[in-house]
């Protein structure tokens, strides 16, 4: 990649392993599972963030235009699997370590930047860790979207450090062949061609869920964390079909599992999207028909909310005492004034919610639901009823859509906050305890759920090698290239990665056996 130094080494310093032949075409696949820091030995061969402990001859890695790019990962390749019950990986260095760094922030992924990544044959394990160039993004204050705020430090430089495990499994690939079936005009290779798929796919879950159902249980000195957090996960896929649901079913999504550190969270993270997205607008709507004067006026207005929002702190009250002056948000207001209305109410109160404060909160909800599908139709579409927006951006191209997406984020966001049912219980907790906590309540309430795998490891697992996670076309695409890794919507991993979302780094085979790490190719694709 550009600005990277090329670092190739003969074969000889590789291991040679006999291909083995197996029923179905595959290698050994490398799961990577977080765990909490009290299952971490030192000897795991991957850590997620923190520091890198960078060669001195080794620069930070930047984007074409001079940008750094945030450290991800590093692995030390001499701890990997080379093979395991007669099957193997792909050829690759067997000693040194490998850095990873992905961009974050307002110009990570959705742009031309690309992941990059870094190989010294030489162990590191020694080295001082390096700090990130002062020049590097602060992603908290460029795109909140991107990290959880308890998964990056304060300055919003360096991503949360994270131990995981590492669990190797055979994954069926993809083949030319089958590729082409699908693609065929005759309908009985094309039905060859995907039932192929589907078993391939099969076998690629079914060899996960094994492989998590072998690894080591969770610490026991989690068990006091784990009956401290809620059992149930209050996470709906649509607002609306969960609250139409019959009683029976109301284990999905309970109104009454509310309560104001919840609502805070949730007005919290949506609030602060809507006034990054009127900052975003009005320098757009700059180069159209605002002056420079008037958008810097406007501008510093828009500053002065996000100043005033940066103020606003969950204290809650020794206890409720409902006041004449609380208003309950008015739910025909534009979706941020009401986000705010729950922040200022949820910043000084303590749970839990009233029966009718519960029930105006889950209105707005419904009705962003509602508004965006209403949307759906180019004939009538709908404005996005942010007010900070509507009010400064006339005419502004954000639609309903887009404010369902901020409005579903921030739902997920919070419920991964949400720690505990007592909002103090909380309260003084290191930020790597917080995120045990918050790994012990996703193992925990994993252990009924008919498909185990998935609610572990998350919708796109982080991996390496083996089957890649499809989201539209890269893997068909990238056939006979390796995956050098996946990162998705990995549950414990500090990246807030949206579940239907895959970041996927190619590596030809022959850069790989040589140890050539220059020409890695990023996708990434979301539905």
């Amino acid at each position: 990649m550009d600005g990277l130094p090329l670092r190739c080494y003969a074969d000889s310093q590789f291991k040679e392993l006999k291909s083995v032949q197996t029923p179905l075409d595959g290698e050994l696949a490398l799961l990577m599972r977080p765990i909490p820091s009290t299952m971490a030995t030192d000897d795991e061969p991957v850590i997620i963030g923190g520091l890198p402990r960078l060669p001195d001859d080794m620069d930070w890695p930047r984007q074409k235009d001079g940008t750094p790019t945030h450290f991800f990962a590093e692995f030390d390749l001499s701890r990997l699997k080379f093979h395991q019950n007669e099957h193997r990986t792909p050829d690759f260095p067997d000693e040194g370590t490998l850095f990873v760094f992905i961009p974050l922030g307002d110009r990570g992924f959705h742009t031309d930047y690309t992941a990059q990544v870094l190989y010294t044959a030489a162990s590191t394990s020694d080295l001082p860790e390096r700090r990130p160039p002062p020049d590097i993004y602060n992603v908290l204050e460029q795109d909140p979207s991107y990290m959880h705020s308890d998964g990056m430090t304060d300055d919003g430089t360096v991503i949360l450090r994270r131990h995981v495990d590492v669990l190797p499994f055979f994954s069926p690939l993809s083949s030319f062949q089958n590729r082409e079936l699908r693609q065929s005009g005759n309908e009985e290779e094309r039905k060859r061609g995907f039932d192929a798929k589907m078993t391939q796919a099969a076998v690629h879950k079914k060899n996960i869920a094994k492989a998590l159902q072998d690894a080591r249980p969770l610490n026991a000195l989690l068990d006091g964390h784990v009956s401290r957090t809620q059992s149930v996960q209050v996470l709906p896929a649509s607002y609306a079909r969960h609250l139409a649901e019959s009683q029976s079913r109301r284990q999905n999504f309970d109104p009454e599992m509310l309560d104001w550190r919840f609502v805070y969270d949730w007005s919290h993270f949506f609030y602060a999207r809507c006034l990054h997205r009127t900052r975003k607008e009005m320098r757009r709507a700059a180069t159209n028909w605002f002056s420079k004067w008037f958008r810097s006026r406007i501008l510093r207005r828009v500053d002065g909310h996000i100043a005033e929002f940066e103020t606003i702190q969950y204290s809650p009250s020794d206890e409720f005492t409902p006041q004449a002056s609380v208003q309950v948000p008015d739910a025909s207001a534009p979706f941020d004034e009401q986000a705010k209305g729950w922040l200022l109410l949820a910043a000084g109160l303590k749970g839990p919610l009233s029966p009718h404060l519960q029930k105006a909160f889950v209105d707005m909800l419904v009705a962003i639901d509602r508004r965006a599908k209403k949307s759906g139709s180019n004939t009538d579409p709908r404005p996005a009823e942010i007010g900070l927006v509507d009010s400064y951006v006339r005419g502004s191209s954000v639609t309903s859509e887009t404010t369902l997406t901020y409005a579903s984020d921030a739902f997920a966001q919070a419920v991964s906050s949400e720690l505990v049912l007592d909002p103090q219980q909380g309260d003084g907790m290191s930020q790597s305890d917080r995120w045990d906590l918050r790994l012990a309540k996703i193992y925990s309430s994993a252990a009924s759920k008919s498909d185990h795998a998935r609610a572990v490891l998350g919708t796109t697992p982080l991996q390496m090698f083996g089957r890649g996670d499809a989201v539209q076309s890269a893997v068909d695409d990238h056939i006979g290239d390796t995956l050098l890794l996946q990162i998705g919507e990995a549950f414990g991993l500090p990246l807030d990665i949206g579940p239907d979302m895959a970041v996927h780094l190619w590596i030809k085979p022959e850069d790989l056996r040589s140890g050539c790490f220059d020409h890695v190719e990023t996708t990434i694709e979301m539905s």
